[in-house]
């Protein structure tokens, strides 16, 4: 039974007439895949990416010759497929590839897959958990002790660690210092707990804070994360905080790393991207806002920064909400109430979280007034940015968004 992903015109069967790929189906895809890069759309390439597809030349009830970009695939995939298909902007992204495999000369009138029973979906390996001397480097050699205790944690700000990690973690059931806590804690935990904690020892301690807290500890530890993640061997993005000698703030600044070699130049195309929903009345603020994310190495969107003359913004601006990692709907008593395409940014952005993994932070509230959280929205714990301390919050929420990449 095959699931089909995508239809152009026509007759809606067809049939198969041979199991061959084409030929130069590799060299086509690459060119197809190099396209979609260029034009930005990420979710067509995670797609194409996500299926071992090949073009198979098929024909249908009318004798019509054409081809179908198609996969056999195992039961996790199949049914991955299935639920994908359902999403009104998955199809769009399906319709998008066809249309590119088309415009480089390859007529794919169809997108499907089929279930092959006898492709068994290969089991993931559990990842291994901190080893007794990484844990020892993790405590000694980057976040360091002060007479038995663990960096700056007090008892209550070593409680306070788990609660914003939202980790049912009680370190008061532990004995000993805030060390030896840590410790046993760390020791006892399941591998994805542990890469949770690690994510949050990088955002309290960025790399530089200390003498201690160097460049390759720090990229010693995101390898770390991800073997505890299971994604050993997949590039990923991270946020790396970091502070010049003599500066005031704390700077993040976003680069590729590899499992065995970090990459060490800044890449700027690997900055979290963050997508400003907004009111027009509201643009004094967001601009504030769109100034501070940049300068602490976000990759903010604002229409009036990032469209150009002769773009048609009604259809740039879903790119842009797509493309995006993050979206802050900035709140005012000025948005909440007011009608307009501001409403539509908000329901694209909510049908796109729909496709995100749960417990993925997408869309985060944003108030700058005391406003109250409209329905829709009140799933989402806020950032106040009219209160002290509500920024702080906000780039706390991105970095671990960014680790998470």
């Amino acid at each position: 039974m095959s699931i089909v992903l995508y239809h152009g015109s026509g007759a809606g069967d067809f049939e198969l007439r041979s199991l061959e790929g084409s030929p130069g189906f590799a060299a086509l895809k690459s060119i197809v895949r190099d396209l979609l890069q260029a034009r930005g759309d990420q979710q067509a390439l995670d797609l194409l990416a996500r299926y071992p597809f090949d073009l198979l030349t098929a024909s249908n009830h009318f004798n019509d010759d054409f081809d179908v970009l198609h996969a056999f695939v195992p039961i996790d995939l199949y049914e991955d497929a299935r639920l994908r298909g359902t999403s009104v902007a998955n199809r769009g992204a399906f319709y998008r590839i066809a249309e590119t495999f088309t415009e480089v000369g390859s007529y794919v009138r169809f997108i499907a897959v089929d279930l092959d029973a006898l492709i068994k979906a290969e089991p993931k390996p559990e990842p291994e958990g901190l080893t007794r001397s990484e844990i020892y480097r993790l405590v000694n050699k980057y976040i360091g002790v002060n007479s038995g205790y663990l960096g700056d944690f007090s008892y209550q700000k070593h409680h306070d660690f788990y609660v914003e990690l939202d980790l049912d973690i009680n370190p008061y059931a532990y004995t000993g210092t805030t060390r030896q806590r840590f410790l046993t804690i760390l020791s006892e935990a399941a591998p994805g707990i542990q890469a949770r904690i690690l994510q949050g020892i990088l955002e309290r301690y960025p790399v530089n804070s200390s003498e201690l807290r160097t460049q390759s500890a720090y990229d010693q530890i995101c390898t770390w994360i991800r073997r505890l993640n299971g994604k050993e061997n997949v590039n990923i993005s991270l946020a790396r905080v970091t502070r010049s000698p003599g500066a005031h703030r704390e700077t993040a600044v976003t680069e590729s790393v590899a499992t065995q070699a970090p990459t060490r130049g800044v890449n700027p195309s690997a900055q979290l991207r963050v997508f400003l929903c907004h009111s027009i009345e509201d643009k004094p603020a967001v601009r504030d806002l769109y100034g501070r994310l940049q300068a602490d190495g976000f990759a903010p969107w604002l229409d009036e920064e990032d469209l150009l003359p002769g773009q048609d913004w009604k259809e740039e601006i879903p790119k842009a909400v797509r493309r995006s990692a993050v979206v802050i709907v900035c709140l005012s008593n000025n948005s909440i109430t007011k009608e307009g395409y501001i409403q539509r940014e908000i329901r694209f952005a909510l049908d796109v979280e729909e496709e995100k993994p749960p417990g993925t932070i997408f869309i985060i509230p944003v108030r700058l007034d005391a406003v109250e959280i409209p329905e829709r929205l009140g799933k989402w714990q806020c950032a106040n940015l009219f209160e002290a301390g509500g920024y702080e919050r906000l780039a706390r929420a991105l970095h671990r968004r960014a680790l998470k990449l």
